[in-house]
């Protein structure tokens, strides 16, 4: 009986970790992930555009709005599995000199540390997704007032959860031919959207998965002796 509840505290531990996406930066960046003039994020209000957020489709519901308090997110990402996400730029930013797009994800309320960075090339109309890699180059920070060094990583760790960047595809404008968002609102304004789509996977830790694998193995050995002693 203490086995048992010991996996089920750890199995309810594992899906009740307060982790959160508290925000989001895309740039420009050169072929070093190295940041290269301007950004959108959901920082709001600023000198940067703003980022929007849509879940599970690219006609989803956006989870933030505006250019103040609206703009920033609180994304629960506490249960495991794979969050599927669209970022929202207003225009294409990916031009000559630009031929790269960085992510910076931040979470837990942080706004200088990113959790998770990537850069890759743009996807065009018809393409396979791209590579895209890790970043350990200068970028900004959320609000997007001053440089840090990227992530240099694609793992952010919280307790006993892990989350994974495991898809991250730009998109020139013209693969989507969408118009949802603005450069500091909601609604079209007559320039096609530059869309990020993503793939949050969280996982539990492995000390988390072995303690629930060692714990429910006990349970089933207990349950065998006891049907042979019946």
């Amino acid at each position: 009986m203490k086995t048992l509840t010991l996996c089920i505290a750890l199995a309810a531990t594992a899906g009740a970790n307060a982790l959160t996406l508290t925000g989001l930066n895309g740039t420009p960046t050169d072929a070093n992930g190295d940041w290269h003039t301007g950004w959108y994020n959901t920082y709001g209000p600023e000198v940067g555009k703003n980022a929007y957020i849509a879940m599970d489709s690219l006609n989803g519901a956006f989870l933030n709005s505006g250019n103040g308090p609206s703009t920033l997110l609180s994304i629960d990402l506490s249960q495991p599995g794979v969050h599927r996400l669209y970022a929202f730029f207003d225009g294409n930013e990916i031009f000559a000199g630009r031929d790269y797009w960085g992510l910076n994800l931040f979470f837990n309320g942080s706004t200088e540390s990113a959790g998770i960075s990537a850069f890759g090339r743009p996807k065009g109309a018809g393409d396979a997704d791209p590579s895209f890699w890790t970043n350990a180059g200068q970028t900004r920070n959320l609000p997007g007032n001053r440089t840090i060094t990227a992530a240099n990583s694609l793992l952010f760790q919280d307790g006993s959860l892990s989350v994974s960047l495991t898809k991250f595809s730009t998109d020139r404008i013209e693969v989507h031919n969408l118009d949802r968002v603005g450069q500091y609102a909601l609604g079209a304004n007559g320039r096609l959207d530059h869309v990020v789509e993503m793939e949050l996977t969280v996982v539990p830790e492995p000390a988390t998965l072995a303690a629930l694998g060692f714990g429910l193995t006990a349970v089933l050995r207990r349950r065998k002796r006891s049907t042979k002693n019946v």
